[in-house]
């Protein structure tokens, strides 16, 4: 399936010497794999039956891009390119995988699961554009603007249909040094339950008449700073840490027997790529590049909570304008490693669970 792109002039109407911000959202592809009614999952080993279990939906959507085109440039020749100066999201493509249990009672493994892939995610910024993007979005006609202009309306009508508000039902506002005062009572008082309610009733009642209560506290004495030694000296520290065995957390962590995985969410990014151009003698010259490499996202609904991962493998930062003796390019920023660089894993379980 061949989805539409959308053309939006500057201005709201086409001319020779109007800029054009294209969207091509691509095409969509939708192939499924269901499984037969009579698929055997007894016996079968574990891979077997991941691949026997659910009934899968692969998406494949391509050639999303999209562009800012100046005056003159052909549409349909920009299309056709894979990047350009003319893109600001340069063609790409994203892969989806729906997954449905056929079987709910192994509820071993996800009844649910979506694994999503986007291969490279490229975004180009420059200069010109930053300044011809604000220009064209300062004329992008607004859907609130009225047809009327204000001449054509007659205030008298507009003022005639306004309620009548009468001034003694109005309550002023507290300013912010009334809030403060407010405030300040409150943590004094904190440790005396019907001052407390004192206070604060005294609050309402002056918030009324525009007035904050002034209340007399006695100041107690400032509390006692204790310091302690350590336990452990920094030799014993220093063993400590070396030998644990920091181990990269996973989703299977933190599921048991009775807090099971239901739904199951992966999203990767192979790499993000936006690169910064800076102008120079009326062209545009490369000049930052942040690359970020496996990015990776999975979310697990689990029966009593749910847990999330987060990690990123590689990052560098270059700088292409200022280069080294033998035209090498600046690594502001690099990091390199076999292992992930940012791993996180965040887990909420119910107090239910009967594992908590």
């Amino acid at each position: 399936l061949k989805a539409p792109y959308i053309i939006i002039p500057e201005g709201g109407s086409f001319s020779s010497e109007s800029r054009l911000l294209m969207a091509d959202l691509g095409s969509l592809q939708i192939n499924s794999d269901l499984q037969p009614d009579d698929v055997v999952l007894q016996g079968a080993t574990m891979s077997e039956l991941v691949q026997r279990l659910y009934d899968r939906f692969n998406i494949d959507i391509s050639n999303i891009q999209l562009l800012f085109l100046q005056p003159g440039v052909d549409v349909e020749e920009a299309r056709q390119e894979e990047d350009s100066p003319h893109h600001l999201l340069p063609k790409m493509g994203l892969q989806l995988s729906l997954y449905n249990s056929i079987n709910p009672e192994y509820s071993a493994q996800p009844q649910h699961k979506m694994e999503a892939l986007l291969p490279s995610l490229k975004l180009n910024i420059s200069e010109t554009n930053i300044f011809a993007l604000l220009q064209f979005l300062n004329t992008f006609p607004s859907l609130a603007e009225s047809g009327l202009s204000m001449d054509e309306v007659d205030s008298t009508d507009i003022m005639a249909g306004m309620p009548v508000m009468d001034s003694r039902e109005v309550v002023s506002d507290e300013t912010v040094k009334q809030l403060r005062a407010i405030r300040r009572s409150l943590k004094q008082w904190a440790g005396n339950k019907d001052a407390l309610v004192a206070v604060t009733e005294e609050a309402v009642e002056a918030a009324e008449v525009g007035a904050a209560p002034v209340t007399t506290v006695q100041e107690g004495p400032a509390p006692e700073k204790f310091f302690s030694a350590s336990e452990h000296s920094d030799e014993d520290l220093s063993i400590w840490s070396r030998s644990m065995s920091f181990n990269e957390p996973s989703i299977d962590d933190t599921t048991s027997e009775t807090n099971l995985v239901n739904t199951l969410v992966k999203l990767m990014v192979r790499e993000v790529v936006i690169s910064v151009s800076k102008a120079k003698d009326s062209t545009e010259e490369p000049y930052l590049m942040l690359r970020l490499d496996g990015m990776c996202t999975e979310l697990a609904v689990t029966t009593y909570g749910l847990s999330l991962q987060a990690g990123l493998t590689e990052l560098q930062l270059v700088d292409k304008l200022h280069r080294g003796k033998k035209g090498q390019y600046t690594h502001l920023l690099s990091s390199v490693s076999n292992k992930k660089l940012i791993n996180m894993l965040y887990r909420k379980v119910d107090p239910g669970c009967p594992e908590f």
